[in-house]
C-alpha cells in the first residue's frame, strides 16, 4: 500500500513539471497574438539543396 501511494505522488508531480514546463512556451491558446498564427515568414522558393531526405512512395499520394 505505501508503494502504491509513493508511485501515485511520483506520477501526479511528473504531470505537474510538465505542465507547467509547456506554459513557458506556449503562453496562452492560439499563439502569443491569441490568433493562431506565428511570426516569421515563409521561403518563397524551394531549392533541392534545401531538402534534407527524399523517398519513393508507391502509388498516388495524399497529403
Amino acid at each position: 500500500m505505501r508503494h502504491w501511494i509513493c508511485y501515485s505522488f511520483c506520477v501526479a508531480l511528473m504531470g505537474c513539471c510538465a505542465v507547467s514546463r509547456a506554459d513557458s512556451e506556449w503562453p496562452q491558446w492560439r499563439g502569443p497574438s491569441a490568433d493562431g498564427h506565428a511570426a516569421g515568414k515563409l521561403p518563397t522558393t524551394w531549392s533541392v539543396s534545401d531538402v534534407a531526405w527524399r523517398t519513393e512512395l508507391p502509388g498516388r499520394g495524399q497529403s
